[in-house]
């Protein structure tokens, strides 16, 4: 079944290199996905925006400008609509992705996401993100940084290449390598 969502706003930066060019040239030279045809309807019926103002689309653009393009609402795709919690505390979430739900918007996808799932759960989720991905028709663990603390700890074992495993009586035995991979491989 699919679903129709919100919309989405994609926002961009015009870099020194593109100062001078049209609001329409930079918008067909840098998202193809679309021909001038369609940039130019977009931008006359005001779904893009420079600087949170409607513009020509002859309008010259000038480094640092900030620019939007409101993505009218579409039809995702069919995808899971649950996900089931592995383990929680006040700064971790892990999280058991089923296959068939991708993790972070993109492509056709942007409300049935693993992400808005876990944000839309519960009001202590609403800032959670994930440490890790796992592919669109993987299923499996994801752990999810509820809080700065979390987010930043879960980075930090990723990086080092920590592991944790359960023992009998509920607790976990943390072990994370002396040196991180990066760095004995470096060293070879």
């Amino acid at each position: 079944m699919s679903t129709i969502n919100e919309g989405y706003v994609y926002r961009a930066r015009v870099a020194a290199e593109a100062a001078g060019a049209s609001v329409l040239a930079f918008h067909v030279a840098r998202f193809r996905h679309s021909d001038e045809a369609a940039w130019r309807g977009a931008i006359e019926g005001g779904r893009v925006l420079v600087n949170g103002r409607r513009v020509a689309p002859d309008e010259p653009l000038a480094a640092g400008d900030e620019l939007e393009f409101h993505r009218p609402p579409w039809s995702e795709p069919g995808a899971p609509e649950s996900f089931a919690v592995a383990f929680e505390d006040e700064h971790v979430l892990v999280v058991v992705k089923p296959a068939g739900l991708q993790v972070l918007p993109a492509g056709p996808f942007s409300a049935r996401t693993l992400l808005t799932l876990v944000r839309a759960s519960d009001s202590s989720r609403a800032a959670a993100a994930p440490a890790h991905r796992l592919g669109r028709g993987t299923s499996g663990l994801i752990a999810f940084g509820k809080s700065a603390l979390g987010r930043a700890s879960l980075s930090r074992q990723l990086r080092e290449g920590c592991s944790a495993r359960p023992t009998s009586r509920g607790s976990r035995v943390r072990r994370c390598p002396r040196r991180s991979p990066r760095a004995s491989r470096s060293r070879g």
